[in-house]
């Protein structure tokens, strides 16, 4: 199944065309002049005289690897659905058609990650990214196919009120059930206000400022001059000049030498670049880009004054701040748009998994788990499955708890003291002789005599008359906290001489 705008051919046949041009500048809708644009979008050039158009933002280093950062990094997260398993828990949804859909292929031409990483670069450079919806017979989604948001715009119905998504190609209408629309920053909730409008100005510097280092090297290198002549120069030597200077400068056609004629001299000025700190400028656009797109500049690669301690907090943050709003952003669209009403209320929910962005080294990652073990919320098969390893069957299921964990307010219980052979209450194989064929335990050898040490000292009479209610009153922790009756002697281990 195809969307509709995939069926059908749009549009005119492609003709050469020529283009317009006002006061010999060229303009075309890939790079349109103020007038075009204004007349189309109704915007203005900015003032540095650059329009501002998302063709020419992705041709700033930064902005496309701003833009690239964020749409590679969530296309490589795992998206799950999940289902409630009916005791507030949840499991994976494996048999809900939807599971595989948007986990492997959202359609027979792409894989999820081309999906996600097509809408998300739409998303983070337009603040809105759409893709077509497409069901079934039965009004089950069958497929997802993203769009360009050049191709759509946005009204609302007069009579109904409900949003409608015009399809610039063919006339279509689309419901917003038809349309997967995620939106960026935003000031009315309907449509994500877009970078080339609401930051034109930090793009348009950026692109002057690359244009300037452009033409500098173009023009071989070499800051500009002016050329010096005592009277006027004639018709042909100005031809001759002209025709030089066009052969001596730019590109392969660079450090050339010219001949100068008729007393004709060149004077260089100074370089313009050096004296206005282009560099630096540059330098800080860059940073700017970073700022505005939330994006660390170590990752697109800019590294100077960073210091390598506070590479592992940037990254962090980048998850926590930048790419977890973005999955909430898909999460919370992906549920309205794709499951029912039904399936919400049974538990369903999509969910990216962020800890593969999260994982420390192998020592702070094993540091945490043993954490997690030692404090009884974490088994063996729930690490083994975070380490991508198979489980180790049902022992590896059971918690762990440290045995001096105890509710509050719960009085500690004594453990009975190990019995003699032949006591009372102790273990009955024991201290019994078994007799041949009976297969009793058989009687341990008595242990050789001690040698005879100094006489034991004479207790106090105090202590011989000691009752029972004196023994257990001075019972040793932690059988002094249990009550008096319950006090057994078989419980009594040590007591006070």
């Amino acid at each position: 199944m195809k969307p509709y705008w995939m069926e059908k051919s749009f549009g005119v046949p492609a003709v050469k065309r020529k283009e317009e041009t006002r006061d010999g500048a060229t303009s075309n809708l890939t790079n349109p002049e103020g007038w075009l644009l204004q007349a189309i979008l109704g915007r203005v050039a900015s003032a540095t005289g650059i329009t501002v158009t998302p063709i020419r933002m992705m041709g700033i280093a930064t902005t496309f690897a701003c833009v690239r950062k964020l749409s590679t990094t969530m296309a490589s997260l795992p998206l799950i659905l999940y289902k409630g398993d009916g005791s507030g828990g949840r499991v994976p949804a494996y048999d809900h058609p939807l599971f595989s859909l948007m986990h492997d292929a959202p359609n027979d031409e792409m894989s999820i990650y081309d999906f996600i990483s097509s809408v998300q670069g739409f998303l983070s450079l337009r603040q809105n990214g759409f893709a077509q919806i497409m069901r079934d017979s039965d009004g089950d989604v069958a497929g997802l196919y993203p769009i360009d948001p050049v191709d759509l715009t946005i009204t609302r119905d007069p009579k109904s009120l409900d949003l409608v998504y015009n399809f610039m190609r063919g006339s279509k209408r689309f419901t917003p059930s038809q349309i997967l629309h995620l939106r960026g920053y935003t000031r009315t909730g309907l449509v994500g206000v877009d970078h080339a409008i609401n930051t034109q100005e930090v793009f348009a510097l950026a692109i002057a400022l690359q244009d300037n280092a452009a033409k500098f090297f173009g023009n071989g290198s070499r800051p500009g001059g002016v050329l010096e002549h005592p009277m006027t120069l004639s018709s042909e030597a100005q031809s001759r000049l002209r025709e030089q200077i066009e052969n001596s400068t730019g590109g392969t056609n660079a450090y050339r030498t010219m001949i100068l004629e008729e007393g004709l001299k060149y004077t260089a000025t100074r370089s313009e670049n050096k004296d206005s700190q282009f560099q630096e400028a540059r330098d800080y656009q860059d940073l700017q880009i970073c700022r505005i797109f939330g994006v660390p500049p170590h990752k697109v690669g800019i590294t100077a004054n960073m210091p390598r301690a506070n590479v592992e907090e940037e990254n962090i943050g980048f998850v926590a701040d930048t790419i977890r709003p973005e999955c909430v952003n898909w999460e919370k669209k992906l549920n309205s748009r794709l499951l029912t009403d039904e399936e919400r209320g049974q538990g369903y929910t999509f969910e990216f998994d962020l800890d593969a962005l999260m994982r420390g080294n192998t020592t702070q990652r094993y540091t945490a788990y043993a954490l997690g073990r030692n404090g009884g919320w974490l088994n063996a098969n729930e690490i083994r499955r975070k380490e991508r390893m198979n489980p180790i069957g049902q022992i590896g299921d059971l918690f762990l708890q440290p045995v001096n964990y105890v509710p509050l307010g719960t009085l500690p219980q004594a453990q009975p003291a190990p019995q003699e052979p032949g006591d009372k209450g102790g273990d009955p194989t024991k201290g019994i002789e078994a007799k041949p064929g009976e297969g009793a335990v058989p009687k341990p050898a008595p242990s050789p005599a001690k040698p005879a040490g100094p006489a034991p000292l004479a207790k106090a009479p105090a202590d011989a008359a000691m009752d029972d209610t004196d023994i257990a009153d001075r019972v040793i922790p932690p059988l002094q906290g249990k009550p008096k009756e319950l006090a057994a002697s078989s419980d009594i281990t040590q007591i006070t001489v």
